[in-house]
């Protein structure tokens, strides 16, 4: 779910994947490979597992001391809920009120299986997933999550073939009692998967992604998927590089348009990116200006109105921000932080963004990094900020890695 949303009690972002790279057993079909952050379709990472599914880890990291900054931002502290020795990872969150949230990422030995897990509001548990048979060696996962209520939720991702690349897109539904697959578009000749969806309505929702349009090691396509309430069909979106990816959405509350972020590349495969920023008038999408910072990519969006929003991603290993005041995107300082790939906003004075081992808050004026349990290893990939009657939550997912064993990482966090 964006982080702000047309849908009630929810707020989020949804981000790009390097990460679900990192974190999963052994991940095929990704658009990015060549760099730390960098992404194009066709990657492969191979981590060894040893665990069995289903082992889960009471929490074993005390709360911090919290700084000044922790404190007038989080009143209880970050705290790990869940740790998961099984062999897998969480790409993205969502939240649909204060006690129901998705978490969704790639679980199980190679190859990989569909991972989803459930916020009650007391505890997380797995919720069986379908990973529908693959067409390859190369295993199935899911990237992004879109919560818009107790009985209707959406996650996106893409279906593995061969050589480690992803051939078709990934689109399974919540409707209150099991997850199943719905039919989506897979219209890119050589590979397509999805990143990120975000939602204006039951019978309005968008996700976004990449598409190879020639072979592993080929241009890539921007890719927008819409569902109107029966089907989900490619609706045409710019793709103004060589190579162009699309790895965040969010929507504009009350408006009708969205803003979706990602990467492009002038000329080939390796040769440097820039950020690149799509805008849904509410009949077409446009690229929209943005500053050309080299090496730069963007991977979580969110909006809190049409003159308010937010985007994060990396420039290499540092932290990358970009905020639109309703006429042009601007560049804002960044504490001291490695590479984001998420941002929830609750208010002007209260956003999260996260990604590799930090954890940033915005309280109006500026960010500031924020304690959080981290062990050895960790890294964050999402956000999610949901309001509701006795305040506000927000979550934080991802995974953490030692001696070649990746696992899944649940944070929670009230005030």
């Amino acid at each position: 779910m964006p982080a702000t949303s047309d849908v009630p009690n929810s707020s989020r972002s949804v981000i790009s994947r390097r990460k679900r790279d990192d974190l999963s057993p052994e991940r095929g079909g990704s658009m990015r490979s060549r760099s730390p952050g960098g992404r194009r379709l066709g990657a492969t990472t191979m981590v060894s597992v040893i665990f069995p599914l289903g082992v889960l880890l009471p929490t074993v990291f005390s709360r911090p001391a919290l700084t000044s900054a922790a404190t007038s931002s989080c009143r209880t502290g970050w705290i790990v809920q869940q740790q998961s020795l099984s062999p897998s990872g969480l790409s993205d969150v969502s939240a649909a009120g204060q006690g129901d949230a998705w978490a969704v990422g790639t679980g199980g030995l190679f190859p990989d299986t569909t991972l989803i897990e459930h916020w009650n509001g007391t505890s997380w548990k797995r919720i069986p997933s379908p990973s529908p048979p693959r067409k390859g060696t190369s295993g199935d996962f899911l990237s992004g999550v879109a919560a818009l209520a107790p009985n209707n939720a959406w996650a996106v991702g893409g279906l593995g073939a061969v050589s480690g690349i992803t051939l078709d897109t990934l689109i399974e539904h919540w409707n209150g009692s099991s997850w199943a697959v719905v039919k989506s578009a897979s219209p890119v000749v050589a590979g397509n998967e999805l990143s990120a969806v975000a939602a204006f309505s039951t019978k309005d929702i968008w996700a976004v992604g990449g598409g190879d349009t020639t072979s592993a090691k080929g241009t890539a396509a921007t890719l927008a998927l819409h569902w109107d309430g029966a089907t989900w069909e490619q609706v045409s979106t710019p793709s103004p590089g060589a190579y162009n990816g699309l790895f965040g959405i969010t929507t504009v509350p009350g408006t009708g348009q969205l803003w979706a972020v990602g990467e492009k590349a002038p000329a080939s495969f390796s040769s440097p990116t820039t950020p690149l920023v799509e805008h849904w008038s509410g009949s077409r999408w446009t690229v929209s200006a943005s500053p050309a910072v080299s090496g730069g990519e963007l991977s979580g969006v969110t909006a809190l109105g049409p003159k308010d929003a937010w985007a994060v991603g990396g420039v290499g290993s540092t932290a990358l921000i970009l905020h639109w005041n309703g006429s042009r995107w601007s560049r804002v300082g960044a504490p001291h932080g490695t590479r984001l790939y998420s941002i929830a906003a609750q208010s002007k004075t209260n956003a999260w963004a996260a990604g590799e081992g930090s954890l940033l808050h915005w309280n109006g004026s500026s960010w500031d990094s924020q304690s959080w349990p981290k062990p050895t290893g960790a890294y964050l990939t999402a956000v999610a900020v949901s309001a509701g009657t006795s305040g506000w939550t927000a979550w934080t997912v991802g995974a953490w890695s030692s001696s070649g064993q990746t696992r899944s990482l649940v944070l929670a966090h009230c005030s």
